[in-house]
């Protein structure tokens, strides 16, 4: 991948490096707008500190400029001399402003890579005042397994509108889809791409991970964006990782359509963001995700991703091809090509956990149960938090009559998704099978 490194013409803006809340109690943690900021001020997140966007004063920045140096084209990293309060009334996104006027307000909400498997949109209803309460306010609570609000309902409210005044050369979407972000230290959405967009930080702060549009992130699915860092990221040669940059409070970061990014809060967060609805077609795209929805042949799935390499889009990295071939023999009885084609894209994308899910499958149609446990065990040993991974060897083990274990897999799956009521059954159902083969 050509990662390209666009650094800022502002001379007077410099690096810096964040932290990540530790398990403190949060009451000793300092507050910002009545949220809770980071316990360790200057700790960075991962590698050097830097912004690999050009970093601008919004000010400083003619639209004539934006139109032609980032816009559809470079992710940029907007400052504010004036903070937040030049581009949003902040009182309203103090904790105190939120809970006090919109805390009967029933946002949407969900694990972070549930919202990007159901295209940004969350699956539960909470009102704000007790996802703050509930989901933020517990003492030593771990950003594992917790909820993250990403409502598309609140900015809707004219009177809130009114109060986000960002620059005039943000002002372009033909279909602005307005968005609230808040949560934890350490949560965020993992890999996605959507249109044109800017996300704006009221109070807290967030480490971006962005690939331009030609590469596909490694991994990419089934990701928490912090356990992408910890489980990836640190891998990767140089010449694969994501271009990175932390964005402070009062910041406005801009990205393009298709531009690929992850985002971890540092400190409890609060921003809010649109996104331009009104995507332009790309025909290559269009040709390739028709193929691999409607899986009738392995010709339109190759031909599908020769028009992605041909136009430098999401082709470089992407496992996927090879993957829904895969899929396509698998649904036919072709368990043999089927695994043939999920290896290959493990050779492109080692670390995406549904290929390896995948050859599990493959293997267990062929009756090759142990292959399949070693395939499971290994990627495991790669993505150690993975309630997919778990929840597939529970079966496994369970398929093979060995309770125990499964039982105890379903359980570790539970502990990442407590309010999972189908993985709740199923511990329940081991936990009586093994009463009566006691009796």
């Amino acid at each position: 991948m050509n990662t390209q490194h666009h650094r800022g013409d502002d001379s007077d803006v410099g690096q810096h490096s964040h932290d990540q809340t530790s398990g403190s109690d949060p009451e000793e943690l300092p507050l910002a707008g009545g949220w809770r900021r980071s316990a360790a001020t200057r700790h960075k997140l991962s590698g050097e500190p830097n912004c690999d966007f050009d970093i601008r004063y919004a000010n400083n920045l003619t639209k004539t400029e934006f139109q032609e140096t980032y816009q559809g084209k470079e992710p940029l990293l907007l400052k504010f001399s004036g903070g937040a309060e030049e581009w949003t009334d902040t009182e309203t996104w103090t904790r105190a402003g939120l809970v006090g006027k919109y805390g009967d307000h029933m946002a949407v909400y969900g694990y972070s890579d549930t919202i990007n498997s159901h295209g940004g949109e969350a699956e539960e209803m909470i009102a704000i005042k007790d996802y703050v309460h509930v989901h933020m306010d517990k003492v030593n609570a771990s950003s594992l397994g917790t909820t993250y609000l990403a409502d598309d309902k609140l900015l809707k409210y004219g009177e809130l509108q009114d109060k986000i005044y960002p620059p005039e050369y943000l002002q372009y979407f033909r279909r602005p889809a307005g968005l609230l972000f808040l949560g934890r230290s350490g949560l965020g959405l993992g890999w996605h791409a959507h249109g044109d967009a800017w996300n704006g930080v009221v109070f807290g702060e967030k480490h971006w991970y962005v690939y331009n549009r030609s590469a596909f992130p490694p991994g990419m699915h089934f990701y928490e964006s912090a356990d992408w860092v910890e489980y990836v990221h640190k891998l990767l040669p140089p010449n694969k990782r994501p271009l990175e940059c932390t964005q402070e409070a009062g910041d406005i970061v801009y990205i393009p359509q298709d531009f690929h990014h992850s985002v971890v809060n540092v400190g409890e967060t609060i921003a809010v963001a649109f996104r331009d609805n009104h995507l332009t077609p790309v025909p290559c795209e269009i040709q390739f995700m028709e193929a691999i929805r409607k899986l009738e042949s392995e010709e339109d799935i190759r031909r599908g991703t020769d028009a992605l390499r041909v136009n430098n889009l999401h082709y470089y990295g992407n496992p996927f091809p090879d993957f829904a071939v895969g899929m396509l023999y698998l649904r036919d009885g072709n368990y043999q090509a089927a695994l043939e084609n999920f290896r290959a894209a493990l050779a492109v994308d080692r670390f995406n956990i549904r290929v390896h899910l995948g050859i599990s499958d493959a293997l267990c149609m062929q009756g090759r149960i142990a292959e399949a446990e070693t395939c499971l065990v290994e990627a495991m040993d790669i993505h150690r938090s993975s309630v997919h991974l778990y929840e597939q060897f529970g079966k496994l083990k369970q398929f093979q009559g060995d309770l125990v274990t499964a039982r105890k897999a379903y359980e570790a799956a539970l502990r990442l998704r407590p309010d999972n009521k189908d993985l709740q059954r199923k511990v329940l159902a081991l936990q009586k099978d093994l009463f009566e083969n006691l009796e």
